[in-house]
């Protein structure tokens, strides 16, 4: 999946075909509303972005859908979403 993010002049292309996967979480036990499969990305300029899709009471909202993300997001994502078991 390929999305470009940001305002005019300074968008930005996330590609899942080219970039580098770091790490993924998916709930499988739920219902199908709550589940969810999340992987991180790394882009060759250093970038990093979600690509994810989920049931519709999931912030990807019954969608696959391509998010950027840094600083403190990204952080707590790494630290606390990734220990999420399959």
């Amino acid at each position: 999946m390929k999305k470009q993010i940001g305002k005019p002049g300074q968008r930005k292309m996330y590609n899942t075909a080219t970039a580098t996967p770091i790490a993924t979480i998916e709930d499988t036990k739920s219902i199908d509303q709550f589940r969810y499969k999340e992987t991180l990305y790394k882009t060759e300029r250093g970038d990093y972005f979600l690509h994810g899709k989920g049931g519709a009471l999931t912030k990807w909202e019954g969608r696959e859908d391509i998010h950027a993300i840094e600083g403190e997001a990204l952080k707590f994502w790494l630290e606390h979403k990734r220990r999420k078991v399959k």
